[in-house]
């Protein structure tokens, strides 16, 4: 069975959200039925969880009209403008959604498109920012975490 190649990194990507440790899932998990905080309110647990859907789908649309993706297929990931929902469980299943909608669209490229450079702030390709992705969702989901937890002390 042939393998694309850019298998391992996007399943990274999407073990953010569902892999047994170190995720979204743990998260929900060990704080189970917690509090998390108003969703709008800065530097709340909710408000981590929220920013991670809102930068994923910036990051995410960005990417894609850099690399000349179709217009429909941009808009099938919502703008970071587009309402988040407050609940912790439907923000973990809007942020799966999005990264199966960037996957599936990713594993279209062909390889020369990988080192494609675009303007990100700096200069950035695919790679890069699978990277900045991967990072910015496990850094946002800790900081719910520590937020969590020292909230119950």
């Amino acid at each position: 069975m042939a393998h694309h190649p850019l298998d391992i990194p996007l399943r990274h990507l999407a073990d953010t959200v569902d892999d047994e440790w170190e995720s979204i899932a743990q998260l929900l998990r060990d704080h189970a039925g917690a509090d998390f905080g108003d969703h709008l309110t800065l530097s709340t647990g909710a408000w981590h969880m929220r920013h991670a859907v809102e930068v994923f789908r910036l990051h995410a649309r960005t990417t894609m009209r850099a690399l000349g993706a179709p217009d429909a297929l941009i808009d099938a990931i919502p703008s970071d403008k587009d309402p988040i929902p407050a609940d912790m469980t439907a923000m973990r299943d809007a942020l799966r959604a999005d990264i199966a909608r960037f996957s599936d669209w990713a594993r279209t490229l062909p390889p020369e498109a990988l080192a494609t450079r675009f303007k990100y702030g700096r200069d950035t390709d695919f790679v890069q920012m699978l990277g900045m992705m991967t990072r910015h969702i496990s850094w946002h989901t800790a900081a719910a975490h520590y937020w969590r937890k020292w909230r119950a002390q």
